[in-house]
């Protein structure tokens, strides 16, 4: 009787052990196939996601529309289908512009003290819900210097965000983002129905000083949204 029960105790143990090793020991692993169909207007990805033998998910044949993000494997994937139009024109003559996204990078805190700065009270509730708008979205920062300068000196930047906030004045964009700080690189310029539209200072001292200040007064003027 000991012995069965010895033996019972054994296979009770082993199950257990087979049950905990396919739930927590297999290693998670993630797979996605992402493919981009710019003349159809959309992209379409399959994707395979595993921790534990039991809880693997799949997802087939997904589409998402031109222009938006996806996280996918833990990270976030734009469905940039590569349209001809640019969001935004610039005259920049002899000044080098480089282009990259990167994922939204505001903050409920850092907008409540950036509109504590500026004389407007909102609560931190009303920056949630407005944080809440842009879940996913991805900025556009375009980079501004002179060809062959020097590498150390800083750029002149302009940020675009897409205008997920629906706002339709410049005065709306402003009551949430306005910097009132000197020396900032997100200053409210221009907006439309798709993009708000931030540009940089050249700080202050010393890095205020030659290509950046040039570079802003031949570029910005001729910022557009298209």
């Amino acid at each position: 009787m000991k012995k069965k029960l010895g033996i019972m105790i054994l296979i009770i143990f082993f199950v257990l052990f087979i049950i905990f090793g396919l739930f927590f020991l297999i290693p998670a692993t993630c797979d996605n196939d992402f493919k981009i169909y710019p003349e159809e207007g959309y992209c379409e990805f399959n994707l395979k996601t595993c921790e534990g033998l039991f809880g693997c998910r799949e997802y087939e044949n997904v589409q998402v529309l031109c222009g938006s993000v996806s996280t996918l494997c833990g990270e976030k994937v734009l469905c940039d289908c590569g349209r001809e139009e640019e969001p935004l024109s610039y005259s920049a003559y002899g000044i080098k512009a480089s282009r990259e996204y990167r994922p939204f990078s505001y903050r409920p805190e850092e907008l409540k003290r950036m509109s504590d700065e500026c004389g407007i009270k909102q609560d931190t509730g009303y920056f949630n819900r407005l944080i809440s708008k842009f879940n996913d979205s991805m900025e556009i920062v375009y980079s501004f210097w002179y060809q062959g300068g020097d590498q150390d000196s800083r750029p002149f930047v302009v940020t675009l965000l897409p205008n997920e906030a629906e706002y339709s004045s410049l005065e709306e964009f402003k009551k949430d983002f306005d910097l009132c700080a000197a020396a900032g690189d997100l200053y409210p310029m221009q907006l439309n129905s798709d993009w708000l539209l931030f540009v940089s200072s050249c700080g202050s001292g010393a890095l205020s000083q030659g290509s950046c200040d040039e570079i802003k007064k031949q570029v910005e003027p001729s910022l557009k949204l298209n």
